[in-house]
């Protein structure tokens, strides 16, 4: 079920002739599948439209889209923000998640639109669907189009099936409902192949890339002071010998949770030269979308992340209190 009523943004859209699409800096297969749908259907209706991420897109995902579909924002072009456009932002809420887009999208004068399954809470004037309960943002999109009597067919589906895959986790993760399935049996029905998504997704590593993720799995930890978390952090070195799209498409953050009593876990990455990625994730009822917030991130309950300004090691020393004090709050000390 739609958390607002779509009869707005499809008058929006009538009104209108020019559209960018905008999610969060480093853009997941939701964001970008989510924008992707909804530009192309645009399209269709000879709409100016087009995507504009604050960062690269995984090129472990090029599948799913045109080479001319995606572009990295250029700020010369783009500032000030076209005041024609319908900006319309995916799986995120606020402006602070768009990097350097923020000061551009901050000034913007033209409507804006939220689309998004994270907080309610936003700092965004205009239109917003936001339901903390839909499994990804692509549901909301499927459901806008269905709302609007858009015949889904394979060009629409497939990104749409490709970002809801990738955010339930292959649907795993806690927001994964009976509603999630029937929306990925309608994309399905729309000429979605799921085998073919799956084995790109899950079945199309170099060996070379395995045989690196073998040896970061080797160097999972778990914390002495609370066995119920553990943590994974990775070097240049064993970063390059993977390649980072091999890290990404292997998943590796989800291995720090598979360790029988580990209900919470995390990845660190280096980032430049003194900056940190953080990944965190944890099973049924534990929250850990506290803890990444704490740092400036967010995510859901069971899937989270950060990013951090000083290198790995730092902020391991930062982490680990806040996520330890976190789960004792909600769990109780470790026994």
């Amino acid at each position: 079920m739609l958390p607002s009523d779509p009869t707005p943004l499809r008058e929006l859209i009538d009104a209108h002739e020019r559209f960018l699409h905008v999610t969060h800096v480093n853009p997941d297969a939701d964001g970008v599948g989510s924008a992707l749908a909804m530009h192309r259907w645009l399209r269709r209706l000879g709409k100016d439209s087009a995507i504009v991420l604050p960062s690269e897109f995984s090129s472990g995902l090029s599948w799913m889209h045109e080479p001319d579909e995606l572009q990295v924002a250029d700020l010369a072009r783009l500032d000030p923000w076209p005041a024609d456009a319908v900006t319309i932002l995916y799986d995120v809420s606020h402006l602070r998640r768009f990097a350097h887009l923020e000061t551009a999208l901050r000034a913007a004068t033209g409507p804006m639109v939220v689309i998004d399954h994270h907080d309610k809470d936003t700092d965004v004037e205009g239109l917003v669907y936001i339901d903390e309960t839909a499994g990804s943002t692509s549901q909301l999109v499927q459901l806008l189009l269905e709302a609007w009597g858009v015949e889904l067919d394979h060009e629409l589906a497939l990104p749409l099936y490709v970002a809801m895959v990738a955010d339930t986790g292959s649907f795993n993760y806690g927001k994964t409902s009976p509603e999630t399935h029937r929306a990925a049996a309608r994309l399905l029905e729309a000429g979605v192949d799921p085998l073919d998504v799956h084995g790109r997704l899950e079945g199309n590593h170099a060996l070379d890339s395995l045989k690196a993720a073998g040896e970061a799995v080797a160097r999972i930890q778990r914390d002495e002071q609370d066995p119920r978390i553990a943590w994974l952090v990775l070097d240049e070195a064993l970063i390059e010998a993977a390649g980072e799209e091999g890290f990404e498409a292997l998943n590796l953050v989800n291995r720090t949770i598979s360790i029988r009593g580990v209900l919470a876990g995390f990845l660190l990455k280096p980032h430049g030269d003194s900056e940190s990625r953080l990944s965190l994730r944890s099973k049924g009822a534990v929250s850990i979308v506290e803890t990444a917030k704490s740092f400036g991130g967010g995510g859901h309950r069971n899937a989270a992340g950060a990013a951090f300004q000083v290198p790995p090691a730092q902020a391991l020393e930062l982490l680990l209190p806040k996520l330890r004090a976190e789960l004792a709050r909600q769990l109780g000390p470790p026994a």
